[in-house]
């Protein structure tokens, strides 16, 4: 099965859950399969909190989430207007330091990275649009 769908949500905890669950229910609803759904929710929850937390920066924002699924497998975009960041461009810390070092956390966008067949970034005018793929199994 396929199609599309979009949701606006506050770039909040409440977005995040609405997020969540939007992201999950149409994945299911469109058929993408339990790897698609799983990877593209896992790297929905790790970009949306990252986007919460270095993107708005506690500040009242937005994001639009969209979800495409057809025979070639599920798309998840994320578009909101915080500041710039190209995910693509950053690798995060050195896991081997930070293991030695006792920090945890760090590890999203690697996460992203992994679980995802494709990841793309564009800055458009404002607004940072992450497209995120995962081809069907």
């Amino acid at each position: 099965m396929s199609g599309s769908k979009e949701l606006k949500v506050s770039a909040d905890i409440k977005g995040l859950d609405e997020g969540r669950d939007f992201v999950v229910l149409s994945l299911s609803e469109m058929k993408a399969g339990p790897e698609a759904t799983f990877s593209l929710t896992t790297s929905f929850l790790e970009l949306f909190e990252n986007l919460i937390r270095h993107g708005y920066g506690g500040e009242s924002g937005y994001a639009t989430i969209g979800i495409n699924v057809n025979g070639e497998g599920a798309m998840l975009t994320v578009t909101d207007m915080s500041g710039e960041f190209d995910i693509l461009g950053y690798d995060g810390p050195d896991q081997a330091a930070m293991i030695k070092s006792g920090i945890t956390g760090k590890m999203g966008i690697k996460t992203i990275k992994v679980l995802c067949d494709s990841v793309a970034y564009k800055r458009e005018g404002n607004m940072n649009k992450y497209i995120l793929k995962k081809k069907r199994g």
